[in-house]
C-alpha cells in the first residue's frame, strides 16, 4: 500500500513539473505584444495554474507530515508494542494528517479539473487565431 502511494506521489510530482513548465511558457507568451493572442483565456489559464501550484505546495507539505507521522507510528509500535497510550497518540496524529491530506487531494483534483477546462478553452481560442 505504501509503495503504491509513493509511486502515485512520484507521478503527481512529474505532472506538477509539467504544469509548472507549461505555466512558465504561457507567462512568456502572455508577455509578448501580440494583438491576436487570446489574452482573456491566456490570463485565466495562467491564474488557474498559479492556484494549482500553490495548492500543490500545501498538498506536498501535508504529504511530508503524513509520512513523518506514519514513521513515528511505526517507530512507537516497534519501540514498545505494549505502550497503548503512546500507540494511540501516534495513531491519532497519523489519522489527522491522513484526513487533512485527503482534503488537500480533493482540492488538487478540483484544481486539475479547472486547469484542464481552462486549457481547453485556451486551445479553442488559439485555434481561432489561425
Amino acid at each position: 500500500m505504501i509503495q503504491k502511494r509513493e509511486a502515485a506521489y512520484k507521478q503527481l510530482e512529474r505532472a506538477q513539473s509539467q504544469l509548472e513548465s507549461a505555466s512558465n511558457q504561457l507567462v512568456k507568451i502572455n508577455s509578448q505584444d501580440n494583438a491576436t493572442l487570446p489574452k482573456s483565456e491566456l490570463k485565466k489559464t495562467i491564474a488557474t495554474l498559479k492556484l494549482a501550484k500553490l495548492d500543490h505546495k500545501t498538498f506536498d507539505a501535508y504529504y511530508k507530515e503524513l509520512t513523518d507521522a506514519e514513521q513515528d507510528f511505526f517507530d512507537t509500535v516497534a519501540a514498545d508494542p505494549s505502550d497503548k497510550a503512546g500507540i494511540e497518540d501516534a495513531l491519532g496524529q497519523l489519522n489527522q494528517y491522513d484526513s487533512s491530506l485527503g482534503q488537500q487531494a480533493d482540492i488538487v483534483e478540483a484544481n486539475l479539473q479547472s486547469v484542464t477546462a481552462d486549457a481547453q478553452s485556451l486551445h479553442a481560442a488559439a485555434l481561432k487565431m489561425k
